[in-house]
């Protein structure tokens, strides 16, 4: 007997080794884009296609590249936030002008929509930029003793205006203006960079990536110092004018001053964030989308309903919490204006840009309605931060956030669950992206023609459809807690339904926007609501087979890569020098809804005809790198599962 066994392991032993299949240049290609948004390396990939190098290895030099921390880490988290100029920064009414030159060569500065006087006229300053030289600034535009009007508003903020208002001028040392649109437009850029920077210490560093959102210090320059300083003058912090000569805080993290213990709050309170939005709430949405994944929806209140709370005052008082416990309301303003209590130093930027001191106090954190309390914190940005990171939607966020990047739509339970471990051990974004990379290119290694199949669901027509008793009960189960009531447009009551709401419903659940708080509800259900409404809608077996692809196999448009990084796979292709600043704003950057649209292979091929002539390609060979640089073959993310 243990002859025949020795027998059988020997000839075990003596069968040919199945060899891993090895990566194609394609896939390694993939990897390098999914990680540093540019072409691969030759040098790496020919290590790990000699066999030199593992795969695993190969993802680990990809996300040591300095591209992954300085731009890709954080597109996967903010998706597209933070990218552009703040929108309530942009103005340049505050930006001066310059008179023309007199007969001994000088100028006065002035502010537009302000009296313009004569060089002769103006008054002396020496300006903030330049405290060692002098300029003369007209009187209208100067007003060095007005700073807070009456009302509460702010020299600087948008009330104050000098289209809008007289009341003020450029202050002491010039402080709440510019010297002209191209200070205006540095100072954004610093802006933009202390938040780029201060995320890739986070990840280079490897702390959790919590720390982006709780940590008080920054990695800023001198023109995001000037910044803060000026709004602390602004707000009475500071007795004297801010000036700023060498600065020595540039380029590593430095801690930023407090007016309140707990003011700052990571990218929360950097102003390329926090000045995105204006009003709390609008700041509170964009935070918690970036944190939670949670979006606002429109839910078709009624005026009567406002009416009933019987308070004219949504914003302070009690009418705030009437709102967030309205019942057609709650399941988004609970979290948004108990969340708002917490950042209410920082005002509107009609008011001013700056913060005034809160009062020492405790506030609450909800989630998904009034209903559901998380917990309490000191009522700051950071006691607001440390509890929203606490909770499992911040962990589920990032999963998502990371899955989605790499995966697409194709990512599977096992997928994110994978991810989440290795966010439960570490917290870190780096060993997060690994560990989905990793994932992504041994399935890729195995199945290297996963299809890129695309599909389009069939129109119906306006009459009531019958709804089968299963689907009845599902949807009672699960949707009829904030659709039984609200009118016609939200009820989903009834055997009988309006055929474009059970469209809309199932796109709405196909796609994950339902029901509320769906990320936590399992796929074998959102499957089972999928299957019953497309079987609802569609009678003929070929029009349920394209829908199920549609909507229930999610083989939607082509998958595209993120905005940043086709624009530089682009110009690779075309031989021409990676872009510095990249402007997308085509389609959205979350990584799982941009799709190879008509609207991209316009700005794909006018960006193809930039880059071929800026690479001063002679006109017989414009046509074939314009091709090159614009094909879609290159563009297009693969599927990951076959």
């Amino acid at each position: 007997m243990r002859a025949l066994v020795g027998v059988a392991c020997l000839l075990v032993a003596l069968q040919p080794v199945q060899a891993e299949p090895k990566p194609s240049a394609t896939l390694l290609d993939e990897l390098a884009v999914l990680a540093t948004g540019e072409p691969a390396d030759n040098k790496l990939t020919a290590d790990v296609r000699a066999g030199r190098t593992s795969l695993a290895q190969y993802v680990d030099a990809l996300l040591a590249h300095p591209q992954f921390a300085g731009r890709v880490a954080s597109e996967i988290i903010f998706n597209g936030f933070g990218t552009g100029s703040p929108s309530q920064l942009t103005s340049q009414q505050f930006s001066l002008h310059k008179t023309p030159v007199d007969a001994e060569g000088r100028f006065a500065y002035y502010l537009r929509f302000r009296k313009v006087c004569a060089p002769a006229e103006a008054e002396r300053v020496h300006p903030w930029w330049a405290p060692d030289t002098e300029v003369l600034i007209c009187p209208d535009s100067y007003q060095p003793t007005h700073r807070v009007d009456a009302h509460g508003s702010y020299c600087g903020g948008n009330n104050l205006a000098p289209h809008l208002s007289t009341f003020c001028g450029c202050g002491p040392a010039l402080i709440t203006c510019t010297r002209d649109g191209g200070q205006q437009e540095a100072i954004l850029a610093s802006l933009r960079k202390e938040l780029f920077d201060t995320f890739a210490h986070v990840v280079t560093n490897d702390l959790p990536i919590a720390r982006i959102f709780t940590m008080n210090a920054t990695v800023r320059d001198r023109g995001a110092e000037i910044f803060y300083r000026i709004a602390r003058y602004v707000s009475g912090e500071l007795a004297e004018p801010p000036t700023l000569g060498p600065w020595e805080g540039a380029g590593k993290l430095t801690p930023r001053p407090e007016a309140t213990p707990g003011q700052h709050a990571g990218v929360l309170t950097m102003p390329q964030l926090l000045y995105a939005g204006d009003f709390a709430r609008s700041r509170m949405r964009d935070f918690y989308q970036i944190m939670w994944c949670k979006s606002v929806d429109s839910v078709h209140v009624e005026a009567a309903q406002i009416f009933a709370l019987g308070v004219t005052n949504l914003r302070e008082g009690d009418g705030w919490k009437k709102l967030a416990a309205l019942p057609i309301c709650t399941d988004c303003h609970a979290r948004l204006d108990y969340g708002m209590q917490f950042i209410n130093g920082y005002p509107s930027t009609q008011v001013g840009f700056l913060f005034h001191a809160q009062t020492a106090g405790v506030g609450a954190l909800y989630a998904d309605d009034i209903r559901d309390r998380r917990g309490e914190g000191a009522l700051t940005p950071r006691g607001f931060a440390e509890l929203a990171t606490q909770q499992k939607e911040f962990g589920e966020c990032m999963v998502r956030d990371v899955t989605e990047h790499v995966f697409n739509d194709s990512t599977s339970p096992e997928d994110r669950q994978a991810v989440m471990t290795s966010f439960r051990a570490t917290g870190t974004l780096r060993d997060m992206v690994r560990v989905a990379l990793v994932r992504y290119a041994e399935r890729r290694a195995k199945h290297p023609d996963a299809p890129l199949a695309v599909g389009t669901p069939q129109a119906g027509s306006d009459e009531l459809v019958r709804l089968a008793p299963a689907l009845r009960e599902r949807l009672d189960d699960t949707c009829l807690g904030c659709h039984a009531e609200g009118g016609k447009q939200r009820s989903l009551e009834g055997e009988r339904l309006p055929r474009p709401l059970v469209g809309k419903m199932l796109s709405q659940v196909a796609f994950g926007a339902m029901p509320k708080g769906s990320a936590g509800i399992s796929g074998s259900l959102r499957h089972q609501l999928v299957t019953a409404l497309i079987d609802t809608l569609f009678a003929e077996p070929r029009d349920r087979d394209q829908a199920r692809r549609y909507f229930d196999q999610t083989t939607r448009a082509l998958p595209l890569h993120r905005g940043s990084a086709v624009l530089k796979l682009g110009a690779a292709a075309a031989g021409a020098p990676p872009p510095t600043e990249l402007e997308w704003g085509v389609e959205p950057d979350r990584a799982d809804l941009s799709t190879y649209s008509v609207r991209v292979a316009t700005q794909v091929g006018l960006w193809g005809m930039q880059v071929c002539r800026e690479a001063h390609v002679g006109a017989a060979e414009l046509a074939r790198c314009l091709k090159r640089a614009a094909d879609p073959r290159r563009l297009l993310k693969r599927g990951a599962v076959p």
